[in-house]
């Protein structure tokens, strides 16, 4: 028999994320590729350095818990608009989220972006989902 955690326990679980999330983060562009799994840290990501480039502080800025379905919660950071480089070019594989000492979310881009001097930024919304456990 499954057994799968109340809904107001992942309400409980999201507002935690939600409260961890505005003590401290910050999002960040990353330029290598690495394997995402359990075990990224800060170190894992290359951050993107071109000219104009910089992460931006979200301490403070997420959004309250919201049901997407019984028993699925996401909080959302504020969209972010990511300036085009002054100079050159950049391909980008994905973002992170940090607290400065550990990551918090990340994710790869389904495919890489290349953004180029003189062309428009890209805007991003982090949405971090929290979703029953089934237990078994």
């Amino acid at each position: 028999m499954a057994i799968t955690a109340p809904d107001y326990e992942v309400q409980l679980e999201a507002t935690a994320v939600k409260v961890r999330f505005n003590t401290a983060s910050t999002l960040h562009l990353y330029k290598n590729n690495p394997t995402i799994d359990e075990s990224v840290t800060i170190a894992t990501f290359t951050e993107a350095n071109y000219a104009g480039y910089a992460d931006v502080p979200l301490t403070g800025d997420w959004s309250a818990p919201a049901q997407q379905a019984p028993g699925d919660y996401y909080v959302s950071s504020p969209a972010v608009t990511f300036a085009a480089p002054t100079s050159g070019t950049q391909t980008i594989y994905g973002w992170w989220v940090d607290d400065g000492t550990g990551v918090l979310a990340c994710e790869a881009f389904a495919s890489p972006i290349t953004l180029a001097s003189g062309s428009p930024g890209f805007s991003l919304q982090v949405n971090y989902e929290v979703i029953a456990k089934i237990l078994v």
